[in-house]
Order: structure tokens, then sequence, then C-alpha cells
């Protein structure tokens, strides 16, 4: 419910950050660890909510690169810098009184050391994905640990493509790029996409792009959302421009969550071709190849990432084309990003069932 009111409400993400700083004040969450990210064309923040009705927010730098993983990533904080650090007034007041913080012992202000809960902070699981993100664009060696950096400077600008490798890292065909070698087994990280990981997806903000109109692009098509149905090792991402009247068909079923029973029964069920049940068609893929050979995995990968990479080639001309019908006829302009986006989702249907007839 948070954010989907901070997405309804909100006009910018500073701006989504205090409405939901707002919310939690005034009605309190109902747990701890909780990291929302924020953001827009402009700005990018971490929104670090705790158990009851506090809550902390950092921006991550125009150059940085952050990885979120189950704990609090913000650790050293300046609250009179009001660009980069947003919280609710009381933050380290109620730290103090609940004998977690002792300003004269503990020295500067930590909020991971002193919100975190502890065993999560201290999870290979979680600071050793956090470490395996990090590792794929710093542009610097970072040392193996929990004592990670909030954010980092990365080798070079990062795109949609790159986040989709980091995303779909299992260290079963993925490498981590490292610049420096390993040296134990636990210096290898950890999956970042693992038997847990249910969906996946990558917003893509653009406000102003090289080669089109002075005066920035319309959010409406620089804004697009690849979202992925199912474990992105199994599975493929499709492009959603901001301004589409629609999502296909069978991205629109009506929510409702299933019994176990039921879903294990649609998940076993032989794999059909069905473009208007999109979550159980891509969820029963993931059923038939998740525990296959390496081949077979490695397969869907190089179909999955030329499906992306096709997306990608065509993703230029058409946005410029919408781009010029934008201001002319912008039913039209969006119908054709409409088009765009189905017919990348039926070629992901396609080599779907290529798989598995050929399996």
């Amino acid at each position: 419910m948070l954010r989907r009111l901070v997405a309804e409400r909100a006009k910018t993400a500073r701006e989504g950050v205090l409405l939901a700083g707002s919310l939690v004040e005034r009605f309190g969450y109902i747990d701890s660890g909780r990291t929302y990210i924020i953001c827009d064309p402009d700005e990018g923040w971490l929104f670090c909510v705790v158990n009851g009705k506090h809550w902390l927010a950092q921006r991550v730098g125009d150059d940085q690169v952050a990885m979120v993983a189950n704990t609090y990533t913000v650790h050293q904080v300046d609250l009179s810098d009001s660009d980069n650090f947003l919280a609710s007034k009381d933050i380290i007041k109620y730290a103090v009184s609940r004998g977690w913080y002792n300003p004269k012992e503990d020295g500067p202000f930590d909020f991971a050391a002193v919100y975190s809960n502890p065993d999560s902070a201290s999870s290979f699981s979680n600071f050793g994905r956090q470490w395996s993100g990090l590792r794929y664009v710093a542009a610097e060696p970072i040392p193996p640990g929990p004592e990670l950096p909030f954010s980092v400077v990365p080798r070079r600008k990062v795109g949609v493509a790159e986040i989709m490798q980091i995303l779909r890292h299992d260290y079963k065909g993925t490498e981590i790029q490292s610049l420096s070698p390993l040296k134990s087994p636990q210096e290898s990280g950890c999956p970042i996409c693992s038997g847990a990981t249910q969906t996946s997806f990558v917003a893509q903000l653009r406000r102003n792009m090289p080669g089109f109109p002075q005066g920035g692009v319309p959010l409406d098509i620089g804004i697009v959302y690849w979202a992925c149905l199912a474990s992105p090792r199994t599975s493929f991402y499709i492009p959603f421009h901001f301004g589409i009247p629609e999502f296909p068909t069978g991205f629109c079923l009506e929510s409702q969550r299933p019994s176990k029973i039921f879903y294990d029964e649609k998940v076993s069920s032989p794999f059909q071709t069905d473009p208007l049940q999109a979550f159980w068609m891509f969820s029963n893929f993931y059923n038939k190849v998740y525990g296959a050979s390496a081949n077979t995995i490695s397969w869907v990968k190089t179909l999955a990432e030329a499906n992306e990479k096709n997306a990608f080639t065509l993703q230029k001309p058409v946005e410029e084309a919408a781009c010029r019908l934008y201001t002319k006829d912008k039913a039209a302009a969006t119908q054709m990003l409409t088009n765009y986006s189905n017919g990348i989702y039926l070629s992901s249907v396609e080599a779907m069932h290529r798989v598995l007839s050929e399996k």
C-alpha cells in the first residue's frame, strides 16, 4: 500500500520520500529492515523504514550506484545535509531512548549499525549479495565483509542490459567481473538470483536523451518498465513504456492470491503458449526449466538475452518515431509503443515454446 500511495501521489522522488515518511509517522509500519527505492529521472533515494513510526532516507549520488540486500545499507548520516538525507525528526533521539545508541561511546551515528537486526546485518546471504552486485560495477576493488559502502563509483555508466545481467547472477553460467583475484570461497560472493527470487524488473527513467528533441522527452516515452514475471535466471524482460494505454491482456488479470494447491497445479500442468495468461505461462515455464541441465539453462539465457537485445535495437527508432508523432497524435504514438511491447512479449512466448518443444 505504501508503494502504491507514493506512486499515485508523488510527482518527484524527493516528494515521494517525504510522503512515505509522513505516512509512516502517521500510521506506523509493521516491520523493520525494509528499504524502498524511490526514484525519478533526476534523483534516486533509498528509503529505510523501521518498525513503529521512524524512517530515514539517503540520496544516491548522480555518479554512484547503490545495491540493497535484505538489510539496511545506509551507514554514516549527516542530518544537517537535507540535500542528501531526510528522516523522522527523532530518529537519533529514539535510538538513544531505547539504549541502542550512546553518542559519547559509539561515536558518529551509523543508522545501519543502530537499527539493523544483527542477524540480518551479519548474514552472508545479505551482505554477500550486496557485495556481489557492487563488484559488477565498482571502479575500485571492494574488500569482502559486512562493512560495505552505501554506494560506489562505477567503471562506466551502467545501462539496462548490465542491470539485467546483475539481476540474473546465479554463479551457474554467470561470472562476476572481479577487479581482483578471489582469495577464498567466501570471497566469491553469493547468488543475487536465487531459488527464492520470484519476479524482477528494471525501471528505465529518462528525461533528456541524445538525439531526441530539445526540451526533454515526454515521460510517457522516457520511462520504461522492463518486467520479468518469473526468476530472471530462466525468464524474459519485457519493456512497457509509461504512456501505453494498457498492458497486454495477459498481464491484466485481476489480482488475487492463489492457494498453494491451485498454484502447484497450474505450474506443474503441461506447458501451453497462452498469451492471455502471462503470469501462469511464465511461472509454468520456470517450473519446467529451473532445475534442468546446465545446457538447457544456458540455452534459455541465450534466447532471453537475444530477445532483449532485439528489444534494445528496436527501442531507439520506435521511440524516435513516437516522439515525432506525440505532439500531433498522442494516442497513435502510445499505440506504437504498445505494439512494440506486444511484439517483444510474443517473441518471448515463441522462445519458451521452442525450448520446451525441442528440449
